[in-house]
Formats: structure tokens, C-alpha cells, sequence
């Protein structure tokens, strides 16, 4: 059996996707796998108001529910285990687990083979203070992909080691993978054309484009907010579980969003995107623009244009990192 280690109990629906489909990439390849469960340390603000505290216990057993279709472990012993993935995800991100690098997140403890798929630190400079600790830890990683090119650089000259870059998990499944997960319960696109808004930061100029957009295209808006925050708003879902978030994007007319797994599910899902720079976390949206053979130009924070990966140009484009990424994952797991 193989285990698995990144942020499984984290209601970020990047993070269950992404786990969701390594999951059944290894199970598609005749691995079973399951999930180490490791539980972090969760920050509560105290001076959140009563209605955004149920908000957030709504979605957490919204995400709870979810989880159950997955395989987890009952404890974090990982010595039982044949080989362990860490990743993806910002698992090398100190300020994500607990203002330090855990040990966990390095495979430590594994008795077998630690296979490092598509991690990531956020941001390179996150890291320099953490650096002998990070040198120390990823020793015990037999082979190391990375998300970034950014953290693949930072780190050939860090640990003087092969570094591959290869692509997000989402990418691991095909698109007839993710619409049969989708399904056609929804019942929303077939009563309204809407622009679904995802934002891992928000703004006026954000605030004053989605309007926009709205009245340019006649379209609805639905948003996983709390509160109502759009001209055309129509629908708030704050407790939308993974599945039934990619159906809201899947059915949408255009998304609006910063965020990376926003912009692979569009061009997975071929889909029309107003993509706005993330403030802190743009390194991996840059890398994946860069595949996608765009210019900073598409970006709608600059020049107001939508991306639609439903064009031509864009079928097939990445076809060759795919078979890459599905290559390396299955290369490393050879002889398990």
C-alpha cells in the first residue's frame, strides 16, 4: 500500500481536488493508496462574528462528508507503508504548517521509498530562513518534483540534487474523468447563464470588473461569499463542497478568479476565464500561463481580456507535460 501525505483535512478546495486525484490516478495504475491523516494546528480568529463562524462549520462538514469517499488512515504511522507521496501542494510552506517545516511532510519516518510528486513552498522567499532545516529533511526524499520552475531553480542550487518540474495532480485525470465525477446534477446552468466568482483575495478594482462583466454579457452571478457583494448576484453557496464547487464551475458561462486550480480546471474543463493576479501566490498561476502560451497581456487586471480555453488553439497544448507528469509518477513507484 502506498501512502499518501499532504493537506487532506484542509477545507480548501484546491487541496481536496488535488489529493481526490492522486488518489484515483494510483487506483486507475492498480495501487491502493490511502491518505496519512495529519491534522494541523487550525488558527480561529476570536473576533469573527457569529454568522461567519457557522458559515465556516457549515463547509467543514461539507468537506467532512466529502472526504468520506476517500481512503484515509486512522492514525499518522507511516512505517506500514510500501512508499509515500508527499505533495502536492504547499506541504514545504512553513507558513502553512505551524511556522516550520515538519519532518512529516519530508516522509520522515517512512521505512521505504519517499517520492516528493509536484510540492511546493508558495513563494522561494518563504524558505531562506529555513534552509538547513530544508537540506537536512529532504535527504531522507529518494525522488523530488516540484510545482514551480521558480522552486525548481531555487532548489538545484540549494541541494545541488535532480529536481524535476512536473504538473499539478488535477492534470493526472482526463477530462472525461473529471465531467463523469462532475456529473449533470446541477440544475443551475439549465435555468440561468452565470458568472461563477472564485477569489482567494478580493479588491474594488475585482469588485468593479465582475460587475462589468455581469452587465456586458447579461449574466448572473453566483459566488461561494457569505454575504451579497455583486450587482447581478443570485446565488451565495459559502458551503459548497468540492464536488459541488467544479460543478458551479463546470456549468458557468465565465469564471472569475486569482486562483491556480481555478485556471487548470478552465482549460481542463474548456472553459471562458477573467483571470486576476494573486497578490502573494502568482509564481505557479505564471508558470501555467506560460504553458498556455499567454502573455501577461491576458491577464484582466491588464487589458480586460477573457481567456477561452474552449478555443482551438488551446486543444491538446499541454498534452506533452501530461504525459510527462503521469510518466515520472509512474516511473518512481516502479518495482512497488
Amino acid at each position: 500500500m502506498i501512502g499518501i501525505i499532504t493537506f487532506i483535512n484542509e477545507n480548501n478546495y484546491g487541496a481536496v481536488l488535488q489529493a481526490y486525484a492522486m488518489q484515483e490516478f494510483l487506483k486507475n495504475n492498480g495501487y491502493i493508496s490511502e491518505f496519512v491523516n495529519i491534522k494541523l494546528e487550525k488558527y480561529t480568529n476570536k473576533k469573527e462574528s457569529l454568522f461567519v463562524k457557522l458559515a465556516f462549520y457549515r463547509k467543514a462538514i461539507a468537506f467532512k462528508k466529502f472526504r468520506k469517499q476517500l481512503r484515509i488512515s486512522s492514525n499518522g504511522n507511516i512505517s506500514k507503508y510500501e512508499a509515500i507521496i508527499v505533495g502536492s501542494d504547499q506541504i514545504w510552506n512553513p507558513r502553512l504548517t505551524g511556522n516550520n517545516l515538519q519532518p512529516i511532510f519530508f516522509g520522515l519516518g517512512a521505512k521505504q521509498r519517499v517520492i516528493a510528486y509536484a510540492c511546493s513552498c508558495g513563494n522561494t522567499n518563504v524558505l531562506k530562513e529555513y534552509e538547513i532545516e530544508f537540506e537536512k529533511y529532504i535527504k531522507y526524499v529518494s525522488n523530488i518534483s516540484v510545482r514551480e520552475k521558480s522552486f525548481q531553480e531555487y532548489l538545484r542550487k540549494l541541494i545541488k540534487e535532480k529536481v524535476d518540474v512536473v504538473l499539478d495532480p488535477v492534470f493526472l485525470l482526463k477530462e472525461d474523468q473529471w465531467r463523469q465525477f462532475i456529473g449533470d446534477s446541477l440544475l443551475t446552468s439549465k435555468v440561468m447563464r452565470y458568472i461563477f466568482v472564485y477569489l482567494l483575495e478580493d479588491n474594488s478594482n475585482i469588485t468593479d470588473a465582475i460587475n462589468e462583466i455581469s452587465e456586458k454579457y447579461n449574466l448572473k452571478v453566483i459566488t461561494l461569499r457569505n454575504l451579497k457583494h455583486y450587482k447581478n448576484e443570485v446565488l451565495r453557496l459559502p458551503d459548497a463542497d468540492p464536488h459541488k464547487f467544479l460543478q458551479l464551475l463546470s456549468n458557468a458561462e465565465i469564471i472569475v478568479s486569482n486562483s491556480f486550480h481555478a485556471l487548470v480546471f478552465s482549460y481542463i474543463l474548456k472553459k471562458k476565464i477573467a483571470l486576476f493576479r494573486h497578490t502573494h501566490f502568482n509564481d505557479r498561476i505564471s508558470d501555467m500561463m506560460e504553458l498556455f502560451c499567454l502573455t501577461d497581456e491576458m491577464y484582466y487586471d491588464n487589458a480586460k481580456k477573457i481567456i477561452d480555453f474552449s478555443e482551438k488553439s488551446y486543444i491538446g497544448l499541454i498534452d506533452d507535460e501530461v504525459k510527462k507528469s503521469r510518466i515520472y509518477l509512474k516511473n518512481a513507484l516502479q518495482d512497488i
